[in-house]
């Protein structure tokens, strides 16, 4: 959260990232997790189509795009 707030309120982060670059695996991340949102999106737009071919086309796009996706980490089991 503090870096969060250094780049909202003009702190370190903003410069050190101006002065060395962004890290590949950071930018890596952004992207697919900007994907992520964007799937998402389409699921949900899909679902409340009600249309079972939209739906199957949304699901087949996930598949063959899983790559640009991020990983999914499985829930932890409940105690």
């Amino acid at each position: 959260m503090d870096g969060m707030n250094s780049y909202v309120h003009g702190g370190i982060h903003p410069f050190r990232r101006g002065q060395d670059g962004y890290p590949i695996p950071l930018l890596v991340d952004v992207l697919k997790n900007s994907n992520a949102m964007s799937m998402l999106t389409l699921l949900v737009l899909a679902e409340l189509s009600s249309d079972a071919a939209v739906v199957d086309l949304v699901t087949a796009l996930n598949a063959e795009f899983g790559d640009v996706l991020p990983e999914l980490e499985p829930f932890a089991s409940p105690p």
